[in-house]
């Protein structure tokens, strides 16, 4: 994993934060997004960890909204491997949703929430 962060990005002491992070907890290496506290580099302090059927590192910032999630998401991950069966996000729960909200937003996908006792939601359903 550290020869796959060097190949894109660089700061001071980048192994040695990188093995760091690599020996860490496992259950955590597989749910955590995001690697933060980087040293500043072209704008960049934190990278979005996307695992799928290859790990993606994408460049951001630690102080990030949903939306650029979103972006950073459709434009680095969607666009080469399509919607994903699942999303497992280590952030809080409005975060995810919101940062759900926007991408299906972004992809024209239109989202209808439904609850246990409004069934019509579904436009299949008589009242």
């Amino acid at each position: 994993m550290t020869e796959l962060v060097i190949r894109n990005f660089w700061w001071l002491e980048v192994t040695k934060k990188v093995k760091k992070y690599i020996e860490g907890c496992n259950v955590y290496q597989r749910n955590n997004n995001f690697i933060t506290m980087l040293l500043l580099a072209q704008g960049y302090d934190s990278i979005l960890v996307v695992c799928n059927r290859l790990t993606n590192f994408v460049p951001t910032t630690e102080r990030i909204l949903a939306e650029r999630v979103a972006r950073l998401f459709r434009n680095n991950v969607w666009k080469l491997y399509g919607l994903p069966e699942s999303i497992i996000m280590d952030i809080g729960a409005q975060f995810v949703a919101g940062m759900m909200r926007e991408l299906n937003t972004m992809l024209g996908i239109n989202t209808k929430l439904s609850m246990a006792y409004h069934p019509q939601t579904d436009e299949q359903t008589k009242e």
